[in-house]
């Protein structure tokens, strides 16, 4: 049912999924924070917590879990259309955290509109070993103006908005 994920060198990669992993996440949003003079913002993360998750790993076990990050990624990796990783970026930060980032010339509608399809595609059950699995997710969004100074500032912001959405629930 879902596409194959692009390999990555195993370095920079998160090993169950094949996305980014979370430092080479920093590395990507780093250089682009570097472009910051050619375009602003430079960069907009769109951080992503699979809502569920340590319950549906506790009731089927860890197989289904794993299965159905990898499905995760592969959904999320179909919806940012960027076959060259020039202007944009999926990674699993960890257990069931991803996060997008997004470069110049972005703008925050466009960052939004990409979450909203994304809080939409989770409307879609998933199909892990025969079991059909209802998820839901909660997104904060961080844009990186002028100011920033860091990767790391900037994923701080996507976590505060994401515990903002969080609270929410």
């Amino acid at each position: 049912e879902e596409a194959p994920i692009e390999r990555r060198a195993p370095s920079h990669s998160d090993q169950l999924t094949r996305l980014a992993n979370a430092g080479s996440f920093r590395s990507w949003v780093a250089a682009r924070i570097g472009n910051r003079s050619i375009y602003d913002p430079a960069v907009i993360i769109i951080m992503i917590a699979v809502s569920r998750f340590d319950e549906i790993n506790a009731a089927y076990g860890r197989n289904v879990g794993d299965t159905l990050l990898e499905a995760i990624a592969r959904r999320l990796s179909r919806m940012v259309d960027d076959d060259d990783g020039e202007l944009a970026l999926v990674s699993r930060l960890g257990g069931a955290e991803f996060a997008i980032a997004l470069s110049g010339p972005v703008t925050l509608s466009e960052a939004s509109f990409l979450a909203q399809r994304i809080g939409s595609s989770f409307e879609r059950p998933f199909l892990c070993e025969g079991h059909l699995v209802h998820l839901s997710c909660r997104m904060g969004i961080a844009v990186g103006e002028a100011a920033l100074e860091s990767p790391d500032a900037l994923l701080q912001r996507a976590s505060a908005a994401l515990a903002d959405a969080k609270d929410q629930e």
